[in-house]
């Protein structure tokens, strides 16, 4: 470049030398990019059939480039639907298939020339010479793989694992037996073939096998993958109470702390409750907690929900105006006790100077043997029941017969075994606010559905597997079960669905098409139930609510190890404190139950390990409501656990507790 001395500035005054410079312009990439490497490699054998695709390259491409048709992959002839992810610095693609891929077959990977880097050079051959064809690369799956969950995966400690394994239909695999760390576990039919298991506590590595069987018996297969469990999101307080316009803080806690940063979506079902300075917060590496902000919105209750890899915790949160004109003393000496009055089974309303026989069910389940009832009444000048009264063998109701006096109230106490009841009668004209209903002739007839076991919501155009509780007692022998879907074109199961022998579940398939609701009738040989799918967003006021397992707990005084309060027919992994301080060797528990009928503990021998302090036991329960003692033995050392099935007794409620949200000392300085 030059410049002459004729240029000039403002002024007239003219450049005093000529100016000359020199500059180079670089050469366009002319490069082609060039594979460097295949994942599955070209002519792999046994390839899981869940193992993603990636293809790594010398240069970065334009991303815009790799679509479904420039980077195709196929089974056989057939195409294969799936994501594209360029990353890397645009040096890797990664293609994951929609669904696992098929079992046994070739699968073809095809790469064109549209595919180019960012100066538009087209994708060359390993020579670097320009494509006159795709480029091919191939892999052939495997026979019989584990599905879920996926090896070198991480999954959350104490939560519901459902193990699944699939197989081609060339092997005609009739059964699998899965094991985790040599613990076998019972013998399931499919396809596909699944069971669940309850993880163990972080720190521990699952080695997952599946052995394959045919119609006789024989191993015709094997898979293995290997997981860590990882510690779980919990949340404290569980419950949280927070004064109208005010900030409170939730804490997220891992029992261990984490080798990466674990990210946590907040939530809540009610945001007009609450709201939230951030709606991401994370667990840094190397630490175990986090801070949660939440700001008091407006009066009401809601569950804060927080969503991450280490599964989903939540805790209810209640928004109030405090009250301010009310002084509280944090603790105070017990001063009486309040004796609650016993169920009530319904007030009737008789004639003075009569009789009327009536039958009361007094019992929650059929009476073993023939029981008799007592009773008291508070006003036997009003009303009293004459006569011996006895609940049959086999039954739950009494005929009672009620003999009446003057106008007037009486509460009649029924006790029958360790069950009591309350029946209020009112005797002549009864008084203002007490006039019972007055029912008519029924004039129609309204069919009940079946009991539900839920509901569930699901994405639009996919697939998910799903076990549920059909039966009340383990079945005698296979259970088919039919399906019944009110609206297939929303959702509906795929395949023939079983209830094997000793079990009580089932495992469905559920395929979703279009945003919807479908009602599923599943029919178990007498059983009947109902299962709701939501497809797509739920519509206003159908948000399924966040549940988490019964673990409440009492603290009882020392020697005992707590209280339990479990479902009827259910199954526990309890994990219990039995020594102040980490075992200087292994120690051992001896375990047992006062009612085995009612609560199993297993195993009867339990081994603490050195260093630890707590034992972990499995805890089963009978179908009866009651309350069990369990012995725990430590050398000369007892402690006692109390669990109790079904709905508990007054006596044996659990405490609801709130942290209190504001405290004024009268005098020191006044109260507002």
């Amino acid at each position: 470049m030059e410049v002459a001395t004729g240029i000039t500035d403002l002024a007239g005054n003219a450049l005093r030398a000529a100016f000359s410079s020199t500059f180079t312009t670089a050469s366009p990439d002319v490069t082609a990019p060039r594979v460097l490497s295949v994942t599955p490699a070209h002519g792999a054998t046994e390839v899981a059939i869940t193992t993603p695709i990636l293809v790594t390259v010398n240069e970065p491409l334009d991303p815009a480039t790799v679509t479904q048709a420039s980077f195709m992959v196929m089974a056989g002839a057939t195409p294969v639907s799936g994501t594209l992810r360029v990353f890397n610095d645009n040096t890797t693609i990664q293609f994951t298939p929609a669904a696992p891929l098929p079992f046994g077959t070739l699968m073809t990977l095809q790469l064109t020339a549209a595919i180019t880097d960012v100066f538009g050079n087209a994708l060359a051959d390993a020579n670097g010479h320009p494509l006159t064809q795709p480029l091919h690369f191939t892999f052939t799956t495997g026979t019989f793989s584990i599905t879920n969950p996926e090896d070198g995966r991480e999954v959350v400690e104490r939560a519901a694992l459902l193990l699944e394994a699939r197989g081609s239909a060339a092997l005609a695999i009739a059964t699998v037996v899965f094991s985790v760390n040599g613990q076998v576990l019972p013998e399931v039919a499919g396809p596909p073939f699944t069971v669940p298991f309850t993880t163990p506590e972080a720190g521990t590595t699952l080695t997952i096998i599946a052995m394959a069987r045919n119609a006789s018996g024989g191993q015709i297969a094997q898979a293995q993958v290997t997981v860590s469990v990882v510690a779980g999101l919990t949340a404290q307080p569980a419950l949280l109470g927070i004064p109208t316009g005010a900030q409170r803080t939730l804490r997220l806690l891992l029992s261990s702390p984490p080798s990466a940063d674990v990210p946590v979506e907040l939530s809540a079902v009610q945001p007009g409750v609450v709201s939230f300075p951030t709606l991401r917060v994370i667990v840094p590496a190397g630490q175990t907690a986090v801070t949660v902000p939440i700001n008091g919105v407006a009066a009401g209750n809601t569950t804060v929900l927080g969503r991450s890899t280490r599964g989903t915790v939540a805790a209810v949160v209640s928004v109030s105006e405090p009250n301010t004109q009310q002084a509280l003393t944090t603790l105070a000496a017990v001063v009486g006790t309040v004796a609650l009055a016993p169920p009530s089974i319904g007030q009737i309303l008789l004639p003075t100077g009569s009789q009327q026989t009536v039958s009361i069910r007094l019992l929650h389940s059929p009476a073993p043997t023939e029981l008799p009832v007592t009773m008291t009444s508070s006003n036997p000048g009003v009303a009293q029941v004459v006569g011996n009264v006895v609940i049959p063998q086999g039954a739950q109701t009494a005929a009672l017969t009620v003999s009446t006096g003057s106008a007037g109230e009486a509460a009649l106490i029924l006790r029958a075994g360790t069950d009591v009841r309350q029946l209020t009668v009112l005797v002549g004209t009864p008084p203002p606010g007490q006039l019972p209903p007055a029912l008519a002739a029924p004039v129609g007839l309204a069919v009940l559905p079946p009991p539900s076991v839920g509901q569930v919501v699901l994405a639009t155009a996919s697939q998910q597997s799903l076990t549920l509780r059909l039966l009340r007692n383990p079945a005698t022998s296979t259970v088919p079960v039919t399906v019944l879907s009110n609206n297939p074109g929303v959702a509906q199961v795929l395949g023939n669905v079983v209830i094997p022998q000793g079990a009580q579940v089932a495992t469905l398939t559920l395929t979703t098409a279009h945003a919807g609701e479908a009602v599923l009738t599943l029919r178990a040989g007498t059983e009947v139930r109902q299962l709701t799918v939501i497809v797509g967003t739920p519509p206003p006021g159908r948000l399924p609510p966040a549940l988490a397992a019964p673990v409440g707990a009492t603290i009882l005084p020392a020697g005992t190890a707590g209280t339990l309060f479990l479902d009827n027919d259910g199954r526990r992994d309890v994990v219990v404190r039995l020594l102040p301080i980490p075992a200087v060797t292994e120690t051992t528990v001896e375990v047992s139950s006062a009612q085995p009928q009612l609560v199993e503990v297993s195993p009867a021998i339990v081994r603490i390990p050195a260093g630890q302090q707590d034992a972990v036991l499995t805890v089963r329960t009978g179908a009866n409501d009651g309350a069990a003692l369990v012995t725990l033995r430590i050398g000369t050392d007892v402690r006692t656990l109390q669990v109790v099935v079904g709905v508990p007794t007054p006596e044996h409620q659990p405490l609801t507790s709130a942290p209190v949200l504001e405290v004024c000392v009268r005098g020191r300085p006044p109260c507002p």
